[in-house]
């Protein structure tokens, strides 16, 4: 669920006081299909200016980190382990946090003497050769790592992520995301 602070009320009782003076000014308008048409235009301006409002508060009154995350590859089935702590850094609290893992296949050839500047490809390690499909380089997943995190609190995370059998040297990137 979203959660709203104090600022993100005010906003939203501002952008309606601004849309109920547009309107007004728009019905002294004679004509009644442009008084319509102003309150219509009135209204889109508004909607986009609290959206664009709400996004950009989330962005700087949201703020977490996450804290000692540590990961374990589990070659036997394919697996790594993740786990960490995630902490509300900012003066508000947080609805929920998100966590976007990116697992990397990189690939372990070491370069030979003499064919550092020979042109090189992985074109063989993308393609089955018993199919000829291109096998992917990545897999990306998204966790909910916590909900209802109060200001300057600290939660611990655990999920597990599995990834394809030809990955060689499978690596990690993450980007946390809390709204």
């Amino acid at each position: 669920m979203y959660h709203m602070t104090l600022l993100h009320w005010i906003v939203v009782v501002l952008f309606i006081v601004i849309f109920l003076i547009l309107s007004l000014f728009a019905l002294k308008e004679k004509r009644l299909k442009v008084a319509f048409l102003m309150i219509f235009a009135s209204f889109v301006l508004v909607v986009l200016g609290t959206i664009f409002s709400l996004f950009t508060l989330d962005k700087y009154t949201k703020k977490a980190k996450l804290e000692s995350i540590r990961y374990t590859n589990i070659p036997s089935n394919h697996s790594i382990r993740v786990r960490g702590v995630v902490k509300n850094i900012g003066n508000f609290d947080i609805g929920y946090c998100k966590l976007e893992v990116r697992v990397i296949n990189m690939f372990s050839k070491k370069i030979q003497k003499g064919s550092m500047f020979a042109p090189r490809t992985s074109f063989k390690e993308m393609f089955n050769e018993n199919s000829g499909k291109v096998k992917s380089n990545f897999v990306s997943k998204t966790f909910k790592i916590t909900k209802n995190l109060a200001s300057k609190e600290r939660k611990k995370f655990l999920f597990s992520l599995t990834y394809p059998l030809h990955f060689q040297k499978p690596k990690l990137k993450y980007q946390l995301s809390c709204y």
